[in-house]
């Protein structure tokens, strides 16, 4: 994890960008992981933290020079591997989810070489939520992948996704035409949550992810984002420009290493 002593001032915001959206995820999982122990959610929450965790190697990792790697999505992808196997002989039988988690953390940690074991351990946030799900049995996934799949495959699914993201953007068309600028608007907003889904489910799909956690997680995020703030406009409004601060929203909750994948899969934007 040494970086080298120069680089350019394009770099420089590149990886300030990406240490925003990084943190960002870091905290936001965090919250996330408060708000399912909360919610009685142990697998959620277990989940969520832990994610946070990936996240606190992955700003550790870009602090340290992975944006200036020949290839960092390879590169990354090398560490997880590496941090995998360190994971492959925990159990998470007989333990909490807090013991599960502290241990798994411990393996991350053991991962690495020990001049950066502190840098790690002193960015891991607080555990004593995941107290309130002690003694709480870890639920299935299969409930929740019913759920999303609703009888589909994930090809099946995203199939489905693609087509509805397609449709939207027409009708968003043919609003523009009509000057119906909050449909359009509306409109456009549901195929990229269309894309969303249908990117997160792909995303899964390649990496193995059977139980589509990732599909949960990332989506919750979301969710909360636009919870809190609209995305119809209060008065006059550049309509192209509304459209891209939500897709570059989505794109943080896709993940920093997919960023320029996700950001591709998007549909062209037809503006007023």
């Amino acid at each position: 994890m040494n970086a080298p002593s120069t680089r350019s001032a394009e770099s420089d915001d590149v990886a300030a960008a990406g240490h925003r959206e990084l943190l960002e995820l870091l905290e936001g999982y965090a919250s996330l992981s408060r708000d399912y122990a909360d919610a009685r959610e142990p697998r959620l929450a277990l989940l969520a933290m832990w994610a946070a965790d990936v996240h606190v190697l992955q700003l550790l990792l870009l602090e340290s020079g992975l944006d200036r790697a020949p290839d960092p999505s390879a590169q990354l992808a090398g560490v997880g591997n590496a941090v995998n196997r360190s994971l492959s002989g925990i159990s998470p039988e007989g333990v909490t989810p807090r013991q599960l988690l502290e241990r798994s953390r411990e393996a991350m940690v053991a991962t690495f070489d020990p001049s950066v074991h502190a840098l790690l351990v002193n960015r891991f946030q607080s555990l004593s939520h995941l107290d309130a799900v002690e003694g709480l049995e870890v639920d299935s996934p299969d409930s929740a992948i019913e759920r999303r799949l609703d009888g589909r495959t994930c090809e099946q699914l995203v199939a489905d996704l693609e087509a509805t993201a397609d449709e939207c953007v027409a009708v968003a068309g043919a609003m523009v035409v009509a000057d119906d600028l909050k449909g359009s608007l509306r409109q456009m907003h549901h195929a990229d949550l269309a894309t969303f889904e249908a990117f997160l489910l792909r995303t899964a799909m390649e990496s193995g992810d059977q139980t589509l956690a990732s599909v949960d997680l990332s989506w919750d995020l979301a969710a909360r984002a636009f919870a809190e703030h609209s995305t119809q406009p209060a008065g006059d409004v550049d309509f192209a420009a509304m459209v891209v601060a939500w897709r570059e929203q989505l794109v943080v909750f896709g993940g920093w290493a997919q960023a320029a994948r996700m950001r591709a899969s998007f549909l062209p934007v037809r503006v007023p």
